[in-house]
């Protein structure tokens, strides 16, 4: 294992990583698992394979949900002695078609709030005062029954359709093998059991974890051009023939500009699937943190964050430029209230440039208007990113460093910094989002959760005493 700085011969602080390289357990499959594919394989099923698919976060992840061997959580039905009260070809159609049969009292429910946020889960808890909702990947959201404008049950289970896209007829012969057997508590922790999850392949023990330096984009990658594919609805950014961004000026269900689908040079994605993936991302604020966007709860007391009242129209593009060290451009929008007056306009210009580590893209962001505008107080304004899966707090194997030194929700939100570092180990890889503030700007603090967004917000700190505060902008 070796610990190394950034650049060798720098004698100022240097930044340390290791990366732990794990077994890639899931991967997308060209056909679908059917059930009589199961059915066929099923005397193949391993246990201990099993296990780990069950309890894996970066597995099947049914722990999420459903607790085995004193591990996981207890949101979903007990699979406790499952295999004496199942057989194997009903296991097998409840992991491939779950919503076939729902067991009665785990029906999904979908709760809207009146400021259009959606929440979609098992009901895990409730009181006179609020419902606790948990989603498919294990993660709660409590809502105030005050705020809550519809509430409906759903005739399609809460558990993560999907499966047969991801897991081969072996691992799913694999996971009915451990519930077959799964009836006494162990002691150990299944999330640490590294097993082989194809017979004959991949076999890693915990003792055969290996570790390497930060990953270097290599000098080749770094010559390639950045290009711009422009759309009917935006522009796709590319490195060479890789797609690393999206830029979105209109989108039926977004009502302001937006960048989706970020990934590094070599393709890993950085931000959260847009939509996100039923079954493998949260589904939370799906509209709301598309990947990386600016966006105002409060501009003149129009809410342009919520995709309900205010909406931004884009008006062009303007000063393409592409170079052998950079590319950009820039855009010109108008926000209109509920009524189609416009308040102000924006012109913001995006420019990217290569280095050894990824990417670097720099946007800048004006604001004006003929007659004076203001901005006030709330958690949703500014820069927000939403991560992706795997690098989130929570749920993944993420961590979030702001330049005090603080580090995830606890030690950051609502603290003044000039960096926020969102990022974990994917693959054998580090990678995330480093955001910054530019020079010139305010203080700016985060609005930085566990869960995976991070809004860089230039206002006060959304606390009672300054929701009264507003930040005119002068007219001109």
């Amino acid at each position: 294992m070796r610990l190394g700085p950034n650049k060798d011969g720098v004698q100022s602080p240097k930044a340390g990583y290791i990366v732990i390289i794990q077994p890639e357990f899931l991967q997308p499959r060209l056909k679908t698992t059917q059930s009589g594919d199961v059915l066929s394989v099923l005397k193949e099923g391993d246990k201990l394979r099993g296990r780990t698919l069950f309890h894996q976060a970066r597995a099947a992840a049914c722990s999420a949900c459903h607790q085995l061997e004193g591990h996981g959580n207890v949101f979903a039905p007990d699979l406790q002695d499952i295999g004496s009260r199942a057989q194997a070809d009903v296991m097998v159609r409840s992991i491939l078609e779950p919503s076939a049969e729902i067991t009665e009292g785990f029906v999904s429910q979908t709760i809207e709030t009146q400021q259009g946020e959606i929440y979609e889960g098992l009901i895990v808890s409730e009181s006179g005062r609020a419902v606790t909702l948990a989603n498919a990947s294990g993660q709660t959201v409590e809502v105030l029954k005050k705020e809550i404008a519809t509430r409906k049950s759903s005739n399609v289970s809460a558990m993560p359709s999907g499966q047969g896209d991801m897991l081969s007829p072996v691992q799913v012969a694999d996971i009915v093998a451990y519930l077959m057997d799964a009836h006494e508590v162990d002691s150990s922790d299944p999330k640490e059991d590294v097993a082989s999850l194809a017979p004959g392949k991949n076999v890693i023990s915990s003792e055969q974890r290996v570790s390497s330096e930060r990953v270097k984009i290599d000098s080749n990658s770094i010559n390639e051009s950045l290009k711009f594919v422009f759309l009917d609805d935006g522009v796709e950014v590319r490195i060479g023939d890789q797609p690393i961004a999206r830029y979105y000026h209109k989108h039926p269900s977004v009502h302001r500009p937006f960048w989706a689908h970020i990934r590094t040079p070599r393709g890993s994605p950085v931000t959260r699937h847009f939509p996100p993936v039923d079954g493998i991302d949260a589904g939370d604020h799906a509209h709301m943190h598309p990947g990386l966007s600016m966006g105002f709860a409060v501009l003149n007391g129009v809410n342009f964050w919520h995709n309900r009242e205010g909406k931004v129209v884009h008006q062009g593009y303007q000063n393409v430029l592409v170079d052998e060290d950079k590319a950009g451009f820039s855009t010109r929008q108008f926000y209109l209230n509920g009524s189609g007056d416009k308040i102000c306009e924006e012109t913001s210009d995006y420019v990217f440039r290569r280095n050894e580590d990824g990417y670097l893209l720099t946007w800048d962001a004006l604001y004006k208007s003929g007659s004076p505008f203001y901005f006030g107080v709330k958690e949703e304004m500014g820069l927000t990113l939403r991560v992706a899966t795997p690098i989130v707090v929570k749920t993944g194997q993420g961590r979030i460093l702001a330049s005090h030194g603080g580090i995830n929700e606890a030690g950051t939100w609502g603290k003044v910094a000039d960096w926020w570092d969102y990022a974990g180990a994917v693959e054998g890889r580090f990678l995330g989002l480093h955001l910054m503030s530019g020079p010139g700007n305010p203080e700016v603090w985060s609005h930085s959760r566990d869960y995976g967004v991070l809004v860089a917000n230039p206002f006060p700190v959304d606390l009672k005493p300054n929701r009264g505060i507003q930040t005119e902008i002068r007219s001109g």
